[in-house]
């Protein structure tokens, strides 16, 4: 829905602006510019070590949008156009359908979530708007906790158990409020909890987001 784009987007943009910040050059694609074209052609032509994504998966694979109309973009079948590189997807449910084929096609590393991956926001407390509000913050927060450790040269393996760790403090965070606010649902910090439990990697472990390959052990 509207509010959910909002709130994603705004999670896009917190992750593009610690990108820039760290030197990293991006190239963004969204709404109706983000088509299938547009996107294979800058995996081509623009040779990014590192691919992200935000938003809906389309059949448990990552779309472009033309129109107004999701089209799919990166599946099994072209998973290869992320060969020689590392992604992390927040979408629902594409580690296995397009994560494992990537991997299985010489993508480094591969994170995203297992099943369904849920942003909540305010419209499921009380008061306050949704954008702003400590609810959505949280979540927004936890989200992007991956990225922050990729985009700070951890390993994947790390960044997974920091990302994991996000979720997790949310979930504690918000079943806490629950028993001093009964008009906190219960979903608040079970899809936390969810996210938790989904959020995986395939590829190799100490594969790192920059530079590309895998993390180097010094010799003894």
């Amino acid at each position: 829905g509207e509010h959910m784009e909002t709130v994603m987007n705004a999670a896009a943009d917190n992750m593009k602006a610690a990108a820039i910040a760290e030197l990293w050059t991006v190239t963004d694609f969204r709404g109706d510019a983000a088509t299938k074209a547009a996107i294979l052609g800058a995996l081509r032509d623009k040779e990014p070590d590192f691919v992200a994504y935000y938003g809906h998966s389309y059949g448990s694979n990552i779309p472009g949008q033309n129109s107004g109309q999701f089209e799919t973009a990166i599946s099994s079948a072209n998973a290869n156009v992320l060969s020689g590189r590392t992604a992390c997807i927040t979408a629902c449910s594409t580690i296995n359908s397009v994560g494992v084929p990537a991997t299985n096609a010489k993508c480094w590393a591969y994170m995203g979530y297992t099943g369904l991956f849920t942003m909540v926001y305010s419209k499921f407390v009380a008061g306050g708007p949704y954008l702003g509000s400590e609810l959505t913050k949280d979540y927004m927060a936890a989200t992007n906790a991956v990225y922050d450790a990729l985009l700070d040269g951890q390993t994947f393996q790390n960044s997974r158990t920091h990302g994991r760790k996000a979720w997790h403090d949310v979930w504690l965070k918000w079943t806490a409020k629950r028993t001093l606010d009964p008009t906190i649902g219960p979903f608040a910090p079970a899809a936390a909890l969810d996210n938790r439990n989904r959020l995986d990697f395939v590829g190799t472990a100490n594969a790192v987001a920059r530079p590309i390959g895998i993390l180097q052990t010094p010799a003894a």
